[in-house]
């Protein structure tokens, strides 16, 4: 499986759906979401701040690669890069890693705020 559709998955609910609301009261249950081309878009930002926060990591991921892979709950190693990269079709290979890192989160949130989402303005390059 592409990265890109396991990141896909983890920010959306999986490749079934969504997961079912939480019920209101004991009683009464939700009902479960249809998934549906016109349904409201996910809040990638508020998505992510959510993730952050439980993970303890704070708001870095705005602006570090390792910060937003670990939000993801993706690893963070030279082989996830590599396929990332390849997977963004991304050329990386002659910049120095410090460089390739920050080409690679601006490629990542730029595709991310692609995928049919609601991102802030600043996702958009």
């Amino acid at each position: 499986m592409r990265l890109l559709q396991r990141i896909h998955d983890k920010l959306h609910g999986g490749p079934d759906g969504a997961p079912p609301l939480k019920a209101l009261s004991r009683r009464h249950t939700a009902p479960v979401p249809i998934r549906t081309r016109m349904g409201t878009p996910l809040d990638l930002a508020l998505v992510l701040d959510d993730r952050a926060a439980a993970k303890l990591a704070g708001r870095h991921w705005r602006d570090s690669l390792p910060s937003l892979l670990c939000v993801m709950g993706i690893d963070d190693s030279a082989d996830e890069r590599a396929r990332l990269a390849r997977d963004l079709n991304l050329d990386v290979s002659g910049l120095a890693e410090p460089k390739a890192a920050d080409a690679l989160h601006a490629a990542l949130i730029q595709r991310l705020a692609q995928t049919g989402v609601a991102a802030p303005q600043d996702f958009y390059k």
